[in-house]
């Protein structure tokens, strides 16, 4: 860089550096057997301002897909972008209700895409980690999967891109960090219709330990009730009483409760905070049998169920299938779902 806004540009490429490692979008590996590297190139660009004078200069590190082979070594290209009448009718929107607007810049933003296989990167010239020359950047994307029951797991709809473990209560705290991917290694953890029955305080020491700092964020939720129709949420909701005596009593504590009283030792996002979760609506397209295996296998009916009382009897089952449909008739459920999202406090 030997012209005369060098500085500029140099600022430039150390932001996008700073961003891309801040984000932790790949980790630094020794090429696998087998695999070719990608190199990389600058893209600068300057914002100008409505009179002509330059805004901001912009540096963008890109990887040389020019070099890849359509057919084998990708498929599709794409970019999602925003149709112009879709901004137009937002605006609309907030003419129309008096709302206010806020524009914002995504000063480093990632495509949603899913990868479904590996990227390797040679690393930036100037950018070389030292003592590290010849490791590749691996483009990092790593999902884990827990729970302490293997019939869940085997049960569970699997997917490509996550690594599925089976992590008994009897496994130690360090056993379940190094799963984790180490201390300080975690960018998020989601705890789905979970969190009451843990040991919340060994728990919350486990994330603590494993979530990165700063930028690590955790995030728990459930639901106690869902609604389909009038008819048939009347049904659910009589369903619903008669199994509060077989529920366990962390459930009765904190899902009952909307998780207002769960300990939550974590700083707010602006998502709900301890004593305050926030509240949405979750949406999922089940048939009727679905539905029905799904109440067959709420702990309160196993429950009651050892202790001799079936809370799931073929009366109530038809009158709840009829307030339904059909049994295979697919009906949108919607969940009333409470939230807590956190980062450690530092």
């Amino acid at each position: 860089m030997s012209s005369s806004d060098s500085s500029f540009w140099k600022e430039a490429v150390n932001s996008e550096i700073d961003s891309i490692l801040s984000n932790h979008t790949w980790e630094l590996i020794d090429l696998p057997p087998g695999n070719k590297p990608l190199g990389s190139k600058w893209i600068f660009k300057r914002n100008m301002k409505a009179d002509g004078t330059i805004d901001k200069y912009k540096a963008r590190l890109v990887v040389k897909g020019f070099k890849q082979k359509e057919g084998l070594d990708y498929f599709d290209t794409y970019l999602p972008v925003t149709r112009i009448t879709s901004i137009r009718m937002l605006i609309t929107l907030a003419a129309v209700y008096d709302l206010k607007i806020h524009q914002m810049n995504v000063k480093t933003a990632f495509l949603n895409g899913e990868l479904e296989g590996e990227i390797y990167m040679k690393q930036p010239e100037s950018f070389v980690v030292p003592g590290k020359k010849n490791k590749v950047a691996e483009h990092y994307e790593k999902v884990i999967a827990t729970d302490i029951g293997k019939d869940l797991l085997r049960h569970a709809q699997k997917h490509p891109g996550i690594q599925y473990f089976h992590t008994p209560l009897s496994m130690s705290d360090e056993e379940l960090v190094s799963i984790a991917g180490g201390d300080n290694s975690v960018d998020l953890i989601t705890v789905a219709t979970a969190v009451h029955w843990f040991d919340l305080p060994r728990f919350y020491s486990i994330a603590n330990r494993v979530l990165r700092k700063p930028g690590g964020i955790i995030a728990v939720w459930s639901y106690a009730m869902m609604s389909v129709s009038p008819e048939f949420d009347q049904k659910m909701k009589s369903f619903l009483d008669s199994t509060q005596p077989y529920w366990h009593s962390n459930i009765l504590k904190f899902v009952f409760g909307g998780y207002k009283t769960l300990p939550f030792p974590f700083e707010s996002v602006g998502l709900g905070s301890e004593g305050e979760p926030i509240q949405l609506e979750m949406k999922k397209e089940v048939s009727f049998e679905g539905f029905l295996g799904w109440l067959k296998s709420w702990s309160a009916t196993v429950t009651a169920k050892e202790k001799g009382v079936d809370l799931l009897t073929d009366k109530l089952v038809k009158e709840i299938q009829e307030a339904w449909g059909e049994p295979k008739l697919v009906r949108p459920v919607v969940y009333n779902t409470f939230m807590l999202v956190g980062k450690v406090k530092v």
